[in-house]
């Protein structure tokens, strides 16, 4: 939460502008127009998450420069604490709008719609008093901070001995920065100082009586009269303040760019999905031509070998293998002794024989 709203916090990067508790005088502008009242004073830049900021002149002059404590200082008025400016664009970012230390650009403003006395936080002890410029992501609708998501870092804080509050020349009276963290811790926060009456936003701040106890000075508040233009010049013991009722018409028109509906098309990426299914290439997944090796239809060929059937016949083998010839032998012919059958006739020998015998 931010120190000294009294009020929970969540993200809420950037401001989101709104109406609601505004003041409806001195006319009505838009929003946009505080990118031409303020660039001859200073210059439009681009800041992280913040986008579009302003950031004054004088802080490229001035190193040391501080919102809410050069070229101003505290009035008592019947809106509360009312900061009352001297630089010519004043009117819009004391009284419009958050401030942000950037470590790039140093002190830049993002505009709002709701007029304020002044937008700060506050703390305070029995002898000092504080603040700080409230950051980018609070906003005040309907007399209560809501998309508050940062707190007020300590070293942002200003402050002041109580009896030099008043003082129209702050920064002589301002404590030196190196004591800052010291007397942040020294101090309490002031919750729930802003309130909304009567259509008007109320910036209590450090308590009246407090303040008259501490300057002894006796304090009347003075009443915030309607200005006509920034230049009015306050009169009749009144203020003038030039707050303008803020249309946030840019809100509007950028919300066709956060839809990004020309981003979508690409984003479907249409013309993507066609090489995606890639027709082509899955007729090579089926491999058709690779089925016809597999299938191996020449080697099956060699594989019935139908020529090898042939000697396993063994036809002409087979003549041997039933031994034709060796039969012979195995009837023995010879074996048989047909030649000895013939001693056994004897009829050679016995023609001899008996021829001798005739003899």
């Amino acid at each position: 939460m931010i120190l000294g709203l009294g009020v929970s916090s969540h993200q809420a990067w950037g401001v989101d502008v709104a109406v609601e508790g505004g003041v409806s005088v001195g006319g009505e502008i838009s929003i946009s127009a505080f990118n031409d009242q303020l660039a001859p004073d200073g210059k439009w830049v681009e800041v992280g998450t913040y986008g579009k900021v302003w950031q004054p002149a004088i802080v490229l002059t001035n190193e040391n420069w501080r919102p809410y404590v050069d070229g101003g200082h505290w009035r008592s008025t019947d809106a509360g604490w009312y900061w009352e400016s001297s630089y010519s664009w004043g009117w819009a970012a004391f009284h419009y709008g958050r401030w942000n230390y950037d470590d790039k650009y140093k002190w830049v403003w993002q505009p709002d719609t709701t007029w304020g006395p002044a937008w700060v936080s506050w703390r305070q002890s029995d002898s000092v008093y504080g603040w700080a410029p409230l950051p980018f992501g609070s906003r005040f609708e309907g007399g209560a901070f809501v998309g508050v998501s940062i707190d007020v870092r300590a070293d942002l804080y200003n402050f002041v001995p109580a009896e030099g509050f008043l003082s129209v020349n702050l920064g002589t009276v301002v404590l030196p920065r190196g004591q800052v963290g010291t007397v942040y811790n020294q101090t309490k926060v002031i919750n729930n100082s802003y309130t909304y009456n009567d259509n008007r936003v109320i910036n209590n701040g450090v308590p009246v009586a407090q303040v008259a106890k501490a300057t002894k000075q006796e304090i009347k508040p003075v009443a915030i009269a309607d200005a006509k233009s920034p230049t009015e010049k306050s009169a009749d013991g009144k203020i003038a303040a030039y707050r303008p009722a803020v249309k946030s018409e840019p809100k509007t028109a950028e919300k066709p760019a956060d839809t990004k509906t020309p981003e979508k098309a690409p984003d479907a990426k249409v013309p993507e999905k066609t090489p995606a299914a890639k027709p082509p290439e899955k007729a090579p997944d089926t491999k058709a031509p690779e089925k016809a090796p597999d299938a191996k239809a020449p080697e099956k060929t060699p594989e019935a070998k139908t020529p090898e059937k042939a000697p396993a016949n063994k036809a002409p083998e087979r003549a041997p293998e039933g031994k034709a010839p060796e039969k012979a032998p195995e009837s023995k012919t010879p074996e048989g002794k047909g030649p000895e059958k013939a001693p056994e006739g004897k009829s050679d020998e016995k023609m001899n024989q008996e021829g001798d015998k005739g003899r």
